[in-house]
């Protein structure tokens, strides 16, 4: 059984022990292990803690009567999680959503669909909103990116770690930033938000960030997000007036890292310290 750190974990022993408060210690090595589809993730034997970053799939980009918003990036979940010694944890990896309908009449006001959230431990990486109909701002992820909840305009969809920028129907905002990490093992940020669609006759593109979908143009059909960074898409351009029309673009699936800490929480007794130092798992 796995708890969010801060929760009771046991309470001390009445005969000398310190009373009321959870104590875990923890020695996973700092081992991370990442996940880019569903699987199992199984403690170590000396593992009691771990810290999780999970990333929901990006929502998919939107179609309106002259432009589409992006869809939001993923929301991130990082935690610390009470675990259980050499004990099996499901992770499941969210997928992004679909694309709006591309084509009219279905295409006027069309939302994209919603990614799906990453989960594991009890712990929710949530997923992000497409980007909302005619009249309405882009979103970003429901809970994961609070505050970063919708741009303004045509604007880019939220991202886990800003707001999508605003714009207009000819020029579409830029997807909101992205939230960083190292569990990789170099710099990335994940859960960008997806462009807005634009009808600018020079062909502006509004930037997909940290992993979103660039906007559609007038000339081109909106980008991919990127596979594993929790993207938005990016948003549709009409050809109510000229031109083609031009698709918007499904969100990207999630992420899953978890990172087996070297812990001790709590206050702990001289004889609960001396048996972990024992067992090799005092730190």
């Amino acid at each position: 059984m796995a708890r969010i750190y801060g929760s009771s974990i046991e309470k001390a022993p009445l005969n000398g022990g310190i009373i009321g408060v959870g104590n875990a210690v923890s020695k996973g090595g700092g081992c991370i292990t990442g996940f880019t589809s569903s699987g199992n993730f199984c403690s170590s034997s000396t593992t009691r803690m771990v810290e999780t970053f999970f990333i929901g799939g990006g929502g998919g980009g939107a179609s309106n009567t002259f432009a589409g918003r992006g869809g939001g990036g993923g929301g991130l979940a990082k935690r610390n999680v009470v675990v259980d010694a050499s004990t099996q944890y499901p992770i499941v990896v969210g997928g992004g959503g679909a694309a709006s309908p591309s084509a009219p009449p279905a295409a006027y006001g069309a939302n994209g669909v919603d990614g799906v959230n990453t989960t594991g431990f009890g712990v929710i990486g949530n997923s992000a909103q497409s980007a909302a109909a005619v009249g309405s701002p882009g979103y970003g992820a429901a809970i994961g990116n609070l505050p970063y909840v919708r741009g303004t305009g045509n604007g880019g969809g939220a991202g886990a770690g800003g707001n999508g920028a605003p714009g207009t129907c000819n020029c579409g905002g830029d997807g909101g930033a992205g939230a960083p990490s190292t569990f990789s093992g170099s710099d990335v940020n994940y859960g960008g938000g997806g462009g807005a669609g634009s009808n600018n006759e020079n062909d502006h593109r509004a930037s997909g960030t940290d992993g979103g979908s660039p906007g559609a143009t007038r000339s081109a059909n909106s980008g991919s997000s990127t596979a594993n960074r929790g993207g938005g898409g990016g948003g549709f351009r009409s050809g109510f007036f000229c031109g083609s029309y031009r698709a918007s673009s499904a969100g990207s699936s999630g992420i899953a890292f978890v990172k087996e800490l070297d812990i001790a929480t709590g206050r702990w007794p001289i004889s609960a310290q001396f048996r972990g130092k024992k067992a090799g798992i005092w730190t």
